[in-house]
Order: structure tokens, then sequence, then C-alpha cells
């Protein structure tokens, strides 16, 4: 195992003041450990932070936090276990509001055929949406 995951997960699970146990911090870290290895295993699962939180997609699956990419363990774990991380911080001020109108990116979906007419609600490939976002200002990080 590696302990620069389980060290990210247990500084995540003792930044939460309910987490006043050990036996609390370690029910966190494992049950942490679990949805980590579960959204792994998830085909097409990413990572994107934009300036209200950050954001893990899987198939059937989001989960988000207020804070930035760089305060929450579970989301670091998943990028150095190699989930791509897209980040939207870096679209200029002028040009932010354009990104509710990029299609999405959903794991599991399937994309449309169709992009000569693509609005906020179609669905793409994550090439597609990455080449979009990076167009707007968007930097993407591969693990």
């Amino acid at each position: 195992m590696n302990t620069t995951i389980l060290a990210l997960l247990r500084a995540d699970a003792t930044a939460w003041r309910y987490h006043d146990t050990p036996a609390k911090i370690r029910r966190s870290v494992l049950e942490n450990l679990a949805s980590v290895r579960q959204i792994l295993a998830m085909p097409g699962a990413y990572i994107s932070c934009g300036r209200g939180g950050t954001v893990i997609h899987g198939v059937n699956v989001t989960i988000s936090s207020y804070g930035p990419f760089e305060a929450w363990g579970k989301a670091q774990a998943l990028h150095l276990l190699g989930l791509p991380f897209v980040d939207t911080r870096t679209i200029p001020d002028q040009t932010i509001h354009k990104i509710v109108s990029l299609p999405m990116y959903i794991p599991g979906e399937e994309p449309e055929a169709d992009l000569s007419d693509y609005h906020g609600f179609s669905y793409v490939s994550f090439d597609t949406y990455l080449t979009l976002a990076q167009n707007l200002g968007a930097t993407y990080h591969a693990a």
C-alpha cells in the first residue's frame, strides 16, 4: 500500500472535527479507501476543479467538495493513482461564463453523434470536452 495515499486520506479525516478519536479516523480512512478503489475501477472517471470546488465524476457517481483540489485528500489520492484532472480555475475571468455552455462529459453516457450544434446539455467524449475546455483556458493534468 502506498503510504502517501494513506497519509492524504488520514489528513483529510483529521481535518474534520467529527473525527476526534482514533477509531473514527480509522473508519473514515477505510471508507475513503474503499470509495477510492471503487472510483478507480470505473472507466472514464475523472476529477474536475473549478472556482466553486472540486468534483470527482464517475459512472453514476459524483462526489463534490466546496474546497479546492489541494485541500481534498481523496481527490489528490485519486489523481496520484491515475485519475485525470481538469482544472478550470485557470480560465480567465473574461471567459469564465462560457464554461456553462460547454457540453458535458459524463462517464457511462454515450456521446451524441452530431456536435454541430452542441450546448450545455449535450454529451460528448472526454477528448472533445477536454479540447473545448482547454480552448477556454483550462489545464489538463494527466496522472
